[in-house]
């Protein structure tokens, strides 16, 4: 009902709220990334659509604020990214009086700013924090946000596969409106849980089993979502990854499969979606 979808969306606002207040920088991104799909989703789309512009504007505060405190109250120096994101900017400001909307396309503007400016900062903070581990543990705080848009929609569907996560013609969207747009989320996700379970010897037991049925369900949903650039995409990140972290044989058999499936493809478009 409308009532239980507000309450239900309220919810999800505060979570990410305090998330980006109170959780670990790599969490906090996480729930950034998290407000600009939730905007694409069929059921949060229209909370979404304009809070994701306060969540970057809070991001701007939670990022520079915690900078200011790691570096005991100073007031953080541009870097050399910032000066280049200035004159990014400037450059970019003689150019929208001459657009169609120049008030959106200024909005636009402000935004990819603010979103340049939090990653640049935030870049700083992990990197301080973390050190060589600092990839890792931004990788970890994006998924595990990323993860609950596209796993539970499929374990929806493995439950009750006609349960509304399926388009009319009968692949899967999940959450989203389109096909290839639950296909494309799942080919950016997929490579990063990929690249853990080369890690396998260093994943814990749970988590091991965790990541492999993760990794496996995704697999089937892309092929369920028979969107051909999400799948060469996603062929394409897993030759790249065998090339450099796997064995010999298993990187020739991958980069094998990969140059097939996209010779076939591109032969007969239709043959994803038919076989």
């Amino acid at each position: 009902s409308p009532l239980e979808r507000s309450i239900g969306a309220g919810l999800i606002v505060c979570s990410l709220a305090l998330s980006m207040l109170f959780a670990p920088l790599e969490y906090a991104l996480g729930a950034l990334a998290f407000a600009f799909v939730a905007a694409h989703t069929q059921r949060l789309g229209d909370w979404f659509a304009w809070l994701r512009w306060a969540f970057l504007g809070l991001s701007v505060v939670v990022v520079t604020t915690r900078l200011v405190l790691r570096q005991g109250g100073r007031r953080p120096l541009p870097n050399r990214f910032e000066y280049l994101l200035l004159v990014f900017a400037a450059v970019s400001v003689a150019t929208v009086t001459t657009t169609v909307a120049p008030l959106l396309t200024a909005l636009k503007l402000c935004a990819l700013a603010f979103l340049f400016l939090v990653a640049s900062r935030a870049t700083a903070l992990l990197a301080d924090r973390y050190g060589p581990a600092a990839p890792r543990r931004l990788v970890w705080g994006l998924l595990s946000y990323m993860l609950g848009v596209l796993l539970l929609p499929g374990l929806v569907y493995l439950v009750r596969p006609g349960s509304g996560v399926l388009s009319d013609s009968g692949w899967f969207v999940g959450l989203f409106a389109n096909p290839n747009v639950s296909g494309a989320m799942i080919a950016l996700v997929l490579p990063w849980l990929g690249g853990f379970l080369f890690r396998w010897s260093r994943l814990a037991g749970p988590l091991r089993a965790g990541v492999l049925l993760a990794a496996i369900l995704l697999a089937y949903l892309l092929l369920l979502s028979a969107s051909r650039a999400a799948l060469l995409g996603a062929i394409a990140a897993a030759a790249l990854f065998s090339l450099v972290h796997a064995s010999r044989r298993i990187a020739v058999l991958v980069l094998l499969v990969a140059v097939f499936a996209s010779a076939r493809v591109l032969m007969d478009p239709d043959w994803l979606p038919t076989m």
